[in-house]
């Protein structure tokens, strides 16, 4: 029979390690997500280099072994029980006798009593240096320390600018729109006087009385413009 030689397999695609979801648009949040895949992956590199050059050096020493089961210790032999029982009663004999020198050190003297300070109190200032914000900063770096800024203030700012504009856009047209609808009104009220005034009377004569304001209101409209 001839032999079979078996078809290679396929290789594995390593598969790239994400940080966060990949659909995220261009902003903040992906300059951000970016930089961190970027920190990790030079973390990686270093490591390989630090384990690459302990090897270099033999500074792999071997973990010793630790042992599977603890050996059990071996019980006392009946010599051994009588001899211990007879070191604890010689020892609780000897205790009593040892308490009257402790409990002597322990109490002073009353002239050394009455001479001993009084525990201080602590400052009054430690409270308020706790509760300030910049107690977990160092001192070099206290100086140079500048508050976080928020990425949407600007975005805001701008915002609130577009609408003040806006607004004022609006107030102007409307004050212009004003305007124009009083010179329509007083162009036709104007007109209608016109009208009314160019009447001739019952006697078919023209009424001056009634012309002048018109006339008057007319050079009012031409001085204006």
């Amino acid at each position: 029979m001839a032999p079979t030689t078996k078809a290679p397999r396929p290789l594995k695609k390593k598969s790239r390690f994400t940080v966060g979801p990949a659909n995220l648009p261009d902003g903040t949040h992906r300059r951000k997500v970016i930089k961190i895949k970027q920190n990790l992956i030079k973390k990686a590199k270093l490591k390989k280099q630090f384990a690459k050059v302990k090897a270099a050096h033999g500074l792999d020493t071997p973990k010793p072994a630790e042992p599977a089961e603890a050996a059990e210790p071996a019980p006392p032999s009946d010599d051994e029980h009588s001899s211990s029982e007879s070191e604890s009663e010689s020892e609780a004999e000897a205790e009593p006798e040892a308490e009257p020198e402790v409990e002597a050190k322990a109490s002073p003297p009353p002239a050394k009593r009455a001479a001993s300070p009084k525990p201080t109190a602590p400052p009054q200032d430690e409270p308020a240096r706790s509760a300030s914000p910049d107690k977990n900063i160092h001192p070099s770096r206290r100086a140079n320390h500048r508050p976080k800024t928020n990425p949407y203030d600007k975005a805001a700012s701008k915002a609130q600018r577009e609408r003040e504009a806006a607004e004022q856009r609006r107030a102007q047209w409307e004050e212009a729109e004003q305007r124009r609808q009083h010179k329509l009104e007083q162009r036709a009220k104007i007109h209608k006087m016109t009208v009314k005034a160019k009447k001739p009377g019952r006697d078919g004569r023209p009424r001056l009385g009634r012309e002048a304001p018109v006339l008057l209101e007319r050079i009012k409209m031409v001085m204006e413009r």
